[in-house]
């Protein structure tokens, strides 16, 4: 509950927790956008294509979107933020899990040979 467990400083974008929490707990919210902010044409989210063998030791790979017009394309990612990253069911975080620029994803420890890996990109940059 808002100003009972926590408090939000606008200017500084920072949440304070109200209540101690214990060492490994997990403290998950959801940021919310104006309705108005939402707009059809925004963001374009694009499954990616990923090429680089998954084997247990390989942490770089490429990444490539098929676009609706010109068909498959390398991504322009300026923010690992931009990508949802998935191993095997769990969402990677960026920074501590990943990172990605341009078409290059590199993640901070190679995935086990087998292992599932999608990524989703939400680019504002795709022209149609």
């Amino acid at each position: 509950m808002p100003t009972l467990d926590y408090t939000i400083d606008t200017v500084a974008s920072t949440l304070t927790l109200l209540n101690p929490v214990t060492a490994n707990s997990f403290v998950q919210w959801d940021l919310l956008v104006p309705a108005e902010a939402l707009t059809p044409t925004g963001v374009h989210s694009y499954k990616c294509t990923i090429a680089g063998a998954i084997d247990g030791a390989n942490k770089n790979y490429t990444l490539q979107y098929n676009h609706p017009t010109d068909g498959l394309k390398p991504t322009t990612i300026t923010d690992s933020a931009q990508l949802q990253v998935s191993q095997d069911g769990i969402v990677q975080e960026p920074g501590g899990d990943y990172t990605a620029t341009g078409a290059a994803l590199t993640l901070n420890f190679a995935p086990p040979a087998g292992a599932r890996l999608w990524v989703v990109w939400f680019s504002t940059a795709v022209t149609l």
